[in-house]
């Protein structure tokens, strides 16, 4: 419609070196250039007196843009102009462009051909990625799991200082019209077909409501109005203020000299921070300290040369996980062979086994044992190729060691690298 009135729409676009800049387009053909996702700032430049010039002219403009973006450009205009649409965005943070080109120059070295994120190779989700490198080969990558730039994202870690004290987020908005994804939505309307996303949409004044009115009815699948509760903390627009994580300054300092992972291990695991890239050898974990668990549930034994795990009286459907540290971080992609000699008592059918991230909740599944209800000794032997470079803990699953009196036996557990 912006195009239909001979105007000009401005929004975030990727450049070449893959920083992302706002630029101005006068075409639907240029439109491609400012959809979908983009998690860093974007450099505004002078595009401030580029819409300015356009509205002096008569000329229609649409501005897209975080709420800090949309606020800034009111400021600088001083005055209302009804030619102009101003759509902002549900923001959770902005990080730096420095943090992304460390990224890419750490993870592919090879060269960006193309990047995208929220790709919807597997549906609508906030956190797959496609990366295609300059031979050609594209990669998809799900998470903080195996990808280290959401790894950071999802956790805040790189949050800027002025984001994490945004004072834009909440209503009312700055902008006409407020957009994002209606995660959750789900929850709240079964009948929504969520497989290729669903989009909020807030109108924030009559302009707004004008503007999205004059859309035509061809042009939207699914079209409902509900309570903007249903939003929850997406974007903070029902209260609430940004948070960080409690070790970004720490990633702030290491990421100055070390390498991007090497810098977010630092900051999210303080007890592997002096071992980074320092253990060596085959035997990569062993059982020599004690598991750690949350102590209202579970309790922990030695007894003759064995750990032993048990739920505590009175806490029989425990729901958290036990998780041991090992030497260092295991590496994408390698194979690792697992090893252990367990005894256990559970009600649960099945006991899961898994490597985690010490610095998040991410983690990987790589085997299930059947339980036999025989209280014996079972041997395992189970093959890990970690999806990341970021696990550097083994974690027996959250939810195994249900009903009251049952325990876990631990005679000795292992991993070790394969040699191909």
């Amino acid at each position: 419609m912006a195009f239909a009135k001979g105007g000009a729409v401005y929004g975030a676009a990727w450049k070449d070196d893959y920083s992302v800049e706002h630029i101005r387009i006068t075409s639907e053909a240029d439109l491609y250039k400012l959809q979908k996702s983009k998690y860093l700032q974007s450099y505004t430049g002078k595009i401030f007196r580029q819409v300015k010039a356009d509205l002096g002219e008569g000329r229609f403009a649409l501005f897209s843009g975080t709420p800090c973006q949309i606020t800034g450009l009111k400021c600088y205009l001083g005055k209302e102009y009804e030619n102009l649409l101003l759509v902002d965005l549900l923001c959770g943070n902005a990080p730096s462009n420095l943090f992304f080109q460390k990224y890419l120059k750490d993870e592919f070295p090879e060269g960006v051909k193309k990047y995208e994120f929220r790709h919807k190779v597997d549906g609508w989700n906030a956190d797959c990625v496609t990366v295609t490198v300059t031979d050609g080969r594209s990669m998809v990558r799900r998470g903080g799991v195996q990808d280290l730039y959401q790894r950071g994202y999802h956790n805040h870690l790189m949050c800027p200082p002025h984001c994490e004290h945004c004072a834009y987020q909440n209503a009312p908005r700055y902008g006409d019209i407020t957009i994002g994804d209606f995660w959750g939505i789900q929850k709240y309307d079964s009948a929504v077909d969520v497989k290729k996303g669903i989009s909020a949409v807030i109108i924030d004044n009559e302009k707004g409501q004008v503007f999205f009115d004059a859309v035509p009815a061809a042009e939207v699948s699914v079209k409902k109005e509900v309570p903007v509760e249903w939003l929850g903390g997406n974007g903070f627009v029902n209260g609430g203020h940004n948070f960080i994580h409690p070790k970004r300054n720490a990633f702030f300092d290491e990421i100055r000299w070390r390498a991007f992972q090497e810098a977010e291990d630092t900051a999210l695991k303080p007890a592997l921070a002096q071992k980074i890239n320092s253990a060596n050898g085959n035997v990569v974990s062993s059982l020599t300290t004690h598991f750690s668990f949350d102590e209202t549930v579970w309790e922990e034994h030695f007894v003759q040369g064995r750990t032993v795990l048990s739920v505590k009286p009175g806490k029989a459907q425990v729901g958290k996980y036990a998780t041991i540290m090992i030497g260092k971080c295991l590496e994408r992609g390698r194979k690792y062979s697992f090893e252990a000699r367990i005894k256990f008592k559970s009600s649960s059918d099945i006991l899961n086994f898994h490597i985690k991230d010490s610095g998040t909740k991410a983690y990987q599944f790589f085997y299930t044992m059947k339980n036999d209800k025989k209280e014996d000794w079972k041997i395992v032997n189970a093959e890990v190729v970690p999806q990341s470079n970021i696990f550097d803990q083994f974690m027996f699953g959250a939810s195994q060691f249900t009903g009251e009196g049952n325990y876990l036996v631990i005679d000795y557990l292992m991993i070790s690298e394969v040699k191909e």
